[in-house]
This record gives C-alpha cells, structure tokens and sequence, in this order.
C-alpha cells in the first residue's frame, strides 16, 4: 500500500541464502565452460510479482515468499520502477551467500459489521 510519500512500504523482509546452479556456457574460445550461478527460485514478471516460486528453491524453502507478492526491495536496494534484467544481478550471487529480500503482500479481506457493544 502506497505510503504518504509515494513509497511502498514492505510487508516483510526475509533472508534467504541463494541456491547453486550449473549451467554450460559458450566462451570466446568456442569451448563449453562451466558456469555457476546462484538464485532463490523465484520467477517474477515486469512488475516483480512472483509467478512461481520453483520447488526446490530457497525462497520455498523459507517459506515466506508466495505466488503474487511483490519484490521492492534486494539488500536493502529498492527496486520498484527497475526494469527486471536490472534486479536479476541483485538477486543473483555467489552460491550460499545470503540475500535480504523485503516482499509486499495484498491480503484480501472481507468487510464485516461490527456489533454494538
């Protein structure tokens, strides 16, 4: 929800140790080399809403990141209005290595009257 100053204020903020993953890469030499790089699981659309949270990821495995919450911020940076191969790299990072990402959630609720007391 949109603060007095324009800002989104996070719903939480979690700490999460990034996974390993190899992936083969092509080098300017034309050989295959071993790559490693290291995320929490999480894919996001432009708006860094979390579409999927992969199974086997440090964000499932935390356990307070789902489907629909917001990244606006990695390590402390905000990154609402970035584009998404610019928060990549700030998510990324050497594997085991923790990262801080602050979340806002919508909590959907329903209006109940309130009885007299």
């Amino acid at each position: 929800m949109p603060a007095a100053t324009g800002r989104t204020r996070p719903w939480f903020c979690t700490h999460i140790h990034r996974n390993t993953r190899s992936v083969d890469a092509e080098a300017g030499s034309g050989r295959s080399v071993q790559q490693t790089k290291a995320g929490i699981g999480l894919v996001l659309d432009a708006q860094m809403r979390v579409l999927s949270v992969n199974a086997d990821g440090a964000a499932r495995k935390s356990g307070r990141v789902g489907i629909g919450d917001r990244i606006v911020a990695v390590d402390g940076v905000g990154v609402e209005g970035l584009p998404l191969p610019a928060v990549t790299p700030l998510i990324a990072g050497a594997p085991g290595t923790p990262v801080s990402v602050s979340v806002l959630r919508t909590v959907p609720l329903t209006r109940q009257a309130s009885s007299p007391s």
